[in-house]
């Protein structure tokens, strides 16, 4: 079962990259690019300003930050340098079937770093702030598609990381959610 996944993943790594064109190389760069995701993030969070009181947009600001932290951490510590699972554009035989236009970056690929961050702290996000912001899911949900697609497209992960990624960041959102919602609420409402 394990070996069928590998090789659909590693055949869809290769199929998806050999069919690259110069349109799409310039999306799927620009959307794994960290001026990408400043400016993503600067918009969300000028419009949530502009949506809540300074207090109660400080701690969206700071939790938004923890999740962020907790993600990549947990990502690299918790499985990459767990599972050792190289990127596809460090596998012999992989590589020799695709076409790198950017540099391959880490060693290891599982987890997507790049999924589990975004949907980690989108998913804090959309549930924190849904009833004042309605657009803020359809943003950010693409925001995550598309960042982690990109990821497949350039070779730097298989589908299964991405999912992985996608999971584990889920996971990590909801949970900082619920102490969002539980403990930094009080002190949002709190007199300081």
């Amino acid at each position: 079962m394990i070996e069928e996944i590998i090789a659909f993943d590693k055949a869809l790594v290769i199929n998806i990259n050999q069919h690259q064109n110069e349109v799409l190389n310039f999306f799927m760069m620009a959307f794994t690019s960290k001026i990408f995701w400043v400016l993503t993030l600067l918009i969300v969070f000028v419009k949530i300003y502009t949506l809540l009181p300074a207090k109660h947009f400080y701690w969206i600001f700071l939790t938004t930050g923890l999740v962020f932290s907790t993600t990549d951490r947990v990502s690299v510590i918790f499985f990459k340098n767990v599972f050792l699972r190289l990127r596809p554009c460090h596998e012999i035989d992989v590589l020799s079937q695709i076409n790198l236009i950017v540099p391959c970056g880490g060693q290891y690929s599982f987890i997507s770093s790049h999924a589990c961050n975004s949907m980690g702290f989108s998913l804090f996000l959309i549930m924190a702030l849904h009833k004042k912001w309605q657009p803020i899911t359809l943003l950010l949900l693409s925001f995550t598609f598309f960042t982690s697609i990109s990821r497949l497209y350039l070779a730097k992960h298989y589908l299964t990381d991405i999912i992985a990624g996608w999971i584990v960041g889920a996971i990590i959102g909801y949970t900082w959610y619920l102490i969002y919602k539980k403990y930094f609420k009080k002190l949002i409402n709190a007199t300081f």
